[in-house]
């Protein structure tokens, strides 16, 4: 963790190991989920009801814009290797200086195709593994390379397909199912033909 101001001070300049939960219902149903996670003993428990606009603060990101390098990779299934792969990568001893390696939960909804979706009706990954680094006096170059590492760690379980708002580097079009691309791209040549505006991700295929 940083050394900042908009971080409480008994965690700055620390290694930590954060578990986010949010449970949408009965407040107890909520706390007999978070039972299990709450017998591990943690050093620090926030866990407590909420409205659902503070949930945007449960990360500590800071207020402010921040300029930060971030990267994502969708994986398919995360056994016991992948998780020791990853805190090889990332964990103690590995040299990491990202500000956070985060996993985050797919599934449900967002794993089931939708007839009557948009151009994309489903994330293709059990999970998202996000990397996100602050130059912290080594260079951008350095926070990419130690992102990546992390991230080619886990490529026995990486989906072919990416989640485009939490990809800094990919082809626009592993971002969608093939159809759903090509359905876009007739779109954009119909609608901006001479290229006037500037698509958020740029590449040989945009």
């Amino acid at each position: 963790m940083p050394e900042s101001e908009w971080l409480p001070r008994e965690l700055s300049g620390r290694k930590m190991v954060m578990i986010d939960a949010v449970a949408l219902g009965d407040p107890e149903a909520g706390a007999r989920s978070i039972a299990p996670l709450r017998a591990l003993g943690p050093e620090l428990d926030t866990f407590s009801e909420m409205p659902a606009a503070d949930i945007a603060h449960l990360q500590l990101d800071p207020q402010e814009p921040t300029a930060v390098y971030a990267n994502s990779v969708l994986v398919q299934g995360f056994p016991a290797d992948a998780a020791e792969a990853l805190v090889d990568a990332a964990g103690p001893g590995s040299g990491s200086e990202l500000l956070f390696v985060e996993l985050r939960q797919l599934g449900g909804a967002l794993a089931r195709p939708s007839p009557r979706a948009g151009a994309m009706d489903h994330l293709d990954g059990s999970f998202l593994v996000l990397g996100v680094g602050l130059d912290v006096g080594t260079g951008w170059d350095a926070v990419r390379a130690d992102a990546t590492r992390i991230l080619d760690s886990l490529s026995p379980w990486t989906s072919s397909a990416v989640y485009l708002s939490m990809a800094y580097e990919a082809a626009a079009r592993r971002g969608w199912s093939p159809a759903a691309y090509e359905r876009l791209q007739r779109i954009r040549r119909a609608a901006d033909p001479e290229g006037l505006f500037v698509p958020p991700q740029r590449g040989p295929d945009h």
